[in-house]
């Protein structure tokens, strides 16, 4: 049986400057583009998201979901979860390999830097109480060996990419993810998305088996 995987996410104000988390990166009127909180909420409620204000207007939003999704075209089931970056020592590690990736010797101290500090806040504050973290369904955590295994077969399949000027990539972005690795110098990238899809969290019966 696949357990589901609950997200939790936690939110400033955008005024509050000093956030002594890695994983906290923006304010929640950032996030909403809004500042009224009836507006936030409501907005909350329409994407699915359980929201609980907290002291000094943090907010705190948690969703649980379905871990595959099925490609709106082919019905293939495919990974649909941001648990390998909505961790904080899953972020730490990817940094990590990241540096390790470019052989930058700066990146390499910073990342190791990071994860000594994500299991410290780990420790200190509990996952559930940072910018992002990922639990089991059920509230449960998920193991350092599931974490591993995770980013071992993501790593295996990633394809890289070197900019050139004027160059245009298009993605399937249901059937590939999508990210960046550490990079120099200076650069302008354009984004732009097409026929939005929204997600069905369903149990895919396949894959319960």
């Amino acid at each position: 049986m696949l357990l589901q995987l609950t997200y939790h996410r936690s939110y400033h104000r955008k005024s509050v400057s000093f956030r002594p988390d890695m994983t906290q990166i923006k304010g929640w009127e950032d996030l909403f583009e809004v500042k009224d909180k009836a507006e936030v909420e409501k907005d909350a409620q329409q994407d699915e998201l359980t929201l609980t204000w907290c002291e000094n207007d943090r907010m705190k939003l948690t969703n649980t979901a379905e871990p595959f999704q099925l490609h709106p075209d082919t019905q293939e089931p495919l990974w649909c979860s941001h648990l390998q970056v909505f961790h904080a020592r899953m972020l730490a590690n990817e940094l990590r390999r990241g540096a390790a990736r470019t052989g930058n010797l700066f990146q390499t101290i910073l990342s190791l830097f990071l994860v000594v500090f994500a299991w410290t806040l780990l420790f200190v504050k509990g996952g559930k109480n940072l910018g992002w973290h990922t639990s089991f369904g059920d509230g449960s955590e998920i193991s350092k060996s599931d974490q591993d295994h995770l980013q071992e077969v993501i790593w295996k399949n990633l394809v890289f990419e070197r900019w050139q000027l004027g160059d245009v990539l298009m993605i399937d972005n249901c059937g590939v993810s999508h990210g960046r690795q550490p990079y120099t110098g200076k650069r302008k990238i354009v984004v732009g998305w097409s026929e939005p899809h929204r997600k069905k969290n369903l149990p895919i019966p396949e894959l319960e088996k």
